[in-house]
């Protein structure tokens, strides 16, 4: 079975946790992963990353092949993130994961995972709750 996982690291007034919570409740988890995208990868963790630029932070990329598993870290910009309102967060947060997931996902070349339908999924998801007007 497939797990999608999402979860984030900002500061506080950033307002990222609150819009990943809102983008990605219980119902999205099961949505995503009642469907088949293949047995190549059991977990995708997505981490966004949202912090103070002193902290100078950088991306994580990890595969664990035994476990099956690709952890990332998607960066936002700290700035961008404290001016804007809880919605355009969420809508923020559903396009970069859209963006930036998959060609990171691509570079593994995983033998049987099917990308395109886990996009078109979340795609599908997000337009579908009013996150994002279309990709």
């Amino acid at each position: 079975m497939f797990r999608f996982f999402i979860t984030c690291d900002a500061n506080i007034e950033t307002g990222v946790g609150n819009a990943s919570i809102s983008m990605a409740s219980m119902n999205f988890y099961k949505f995503i992963e009642k469907r088949d995208y293949g047995t190549s990868l059991k977990r995708l963790s997505i981490i966004f990353l949202c912090r103070s630029p002193h902290l100078e932070f950088k991306q994580r990329i990890r595969h664990s092949k035994k476990e099956q598993v690709l952890y990332m870290d998607i960066m936002l910009d700290y700035h961008e993130f404290v001016a804007m309102t809880h919605e355009q967060r969420v809508t923020a947060l559903c396009e970069k994961l859209l963006q930036e997931m998959p060609p990171i996902v691509r570079k593994y070349k995983f033998d049987d995972f099917d990308l395109d339908k886990l996009v078109s999924s979340l795609t599908s998801w997000f337009v579908d709750h009013g996150f994002i007007n279309h990709f």
